[in-house]
């Protein structure tokens, strides 16, 4: 396959510079329009061949890469949405127009302790709503956030997966060739 090499700096808010770090080369395009997920001090982006590639922050170097649940690493009609849950790696993967699932990293450190937590059948809600619905993020609440495409319009919809409850919004005229969503969740609290 193809590898991609890509030119690595990090800014440093001490002396407000960037600093260059070793190239990192993927076998894959490192575009993960989630932004990554930062857990024990690692950034962890995903590839275009769904393999999770790791940035220690403190160590300034790439140093590991994950592999997907077995069986979903090579499979290539689904699109994989990294995303942090309980304190925990997880990926949220969908099939085209069928079903959801959710994965989750058991244990960091043993990188195939991969353990499906959910599935769902997507299809009576893409036919609820006219058309193809594709997880774009996850909250910490359980929340899926949807983008669901129709002929001439999308809608939003947020899918509860603790109680299989969803709220359909209002739909949007969009062009579904260059909408992107980017959900905001805040973390940030007053103690």
């Amino acid at each position: 396959g193809a590898w991609e090499k890509y030119h690595c700096e990090m800014f440093d808010s001490v002396t407000w510079a960037w600093k260059r770090l070793a190239d990192v080369q993927t076998s894959g395009c490192l575009v993960d329009p989630s932004g990554g997920v930062l857990i024990n001090g690692c950034l962890h982006l995903i590839n275009s061949r769904r393999q999770i590639y790791v940035f220690s922050v403190e160590q300034e170097k790439w140093n590991a890469t994950i592999h997907l649940p077995p069986d979903r690493e090579s499979e290539f009609n689904f699109r994989p949405l990294l995303i942090l849950i309980d304190g925990k790696i997880g990926v949220l993967i969908s099939s085209t127009e069928e079903w959801a699932e959710l994965w989750v990293l058991e244990n960091y450190y043993i990188h195939t302790s991969w353990k499906r937590k959910y599935r769902k059948d997507l299809r009576a809600l893409n036919r609820q709503v006219g058309g193809e619905c594709a997880p774009i993020a996850m909250l910490s609440t359980g929340t899926i956030f949807m983008i669901c495409w129709r002929p001439n319009s999308c809608c939003a919809v947020m899918y509860n997966i603790n109680d299989d409850t969803y709220t359909i919004s209002a739909p949007f005229l969009s062009d579904v060739g260059s909408f992107l969503g980017f959900p905001f969740e805040s973390r940030f609290c007053y103690v």
